[in-house]
């Protein structure tokens, strides 16, 4: 009896072990897949902080002529 349950304790761990193992490669394929459209935005940010420091700079250039 004991052995019985045994066998179908581990048969439901290995179920559920197989269905984590599936998600966790379905985790990686999605990470993977997403990591260059992060890549993406991630320069656009970059792009939008550099043209803000731009404007911000041309404005005080801008100011220091008014002012002088």
């Amino acid at each position: 009896m004991l052995r019985a349950y045994f066998k179908d304790f581990v048969g439901e761990f290995q179920q559920h072990q197989k269905h984590l193992d599936q998600r966790i490669a379905d985790l990686r394929q999605a990470d993977a897949a997403i990591e260059p459209l992060h890549q993406k935005m991630q320069r656009a940010y970059d792009q939008v902080i550099q043209d803000l420091r731009e404007i911000g700079e041309s404005r005080l250039v801008v100011k220091r002529e008014e002012a002088a």
